[in-house]
């Protein structure tokens, strides 16, 4: 019979280590805007993050693909509180997030498998109606490698 690129089997192990950490340095994490984790805590949770793989959330590029929606994009919340998100998005193949801001944040992120491309940019000059002319600050492609990422309000991706 054709082959089907099934899910693959669930583990949980790199998401149960990333929250066990998450939980043991919970107090280093702020509501205030713009507040950065101390560099040790940052590096920890880069270092558990490169521990997450597909089969620890249980999505495979055959799970993405089957995403029926016109945008393409799934979106699955894991914790939501008033110090973190930790959430999954699934992009089909040539899906597009709309350009977005995350104010005064810090995203920690891993790519599990495919290509991204991720622009960022500087606001320039308010032109009315909420937009803004602005200025290219990087444009990189990550994957097809599973990639693991920080992206903060004031810096490019790392």
């Amino acid at each position: 019979g054709p082959h089907v690129d099934a899910a693959p089997a669930f583990d949980g192990g790199g998401m149960q280590r990333l929250f066990d950490f998450l939980t043991t340095f919970r107090n280093a994490f702020s509501t205030e805007p713009n507040c950065e984790l101390p560099s040790s805590v940052a590096a920890g949770l880069l270092a558990h993050l490169q521990d997450v793989h597909s089969c620890d959330v249980g999505v495979s590029p055959a799970t993405v693909a089957s995403i029926a929606c016109r945008t393409g994009i799934g979106y699955m919340g894991i914790y939501s509180g008033p110090d973190m998100t930790i959430c999954l998005f699934m992009l089909r193949r040539g899906a597009i997030i709309p350009l977005h801001d995350h104010p005064g944040m810090r995203v920690y992120g891993r790519l599990l498998f495919g290509r991204m491309r991720v622009c960022s940019f500087d606001p320039l000059t308010p032109i009315g109606g909420g937009a803004f002319t602005a200025r290219l600050r990087s444009d990189r492609v990550l994957g097809p490698e599973p990639a693991t990422y920080s992206l903060g309000p004031q810096a490019t991706l790392a």
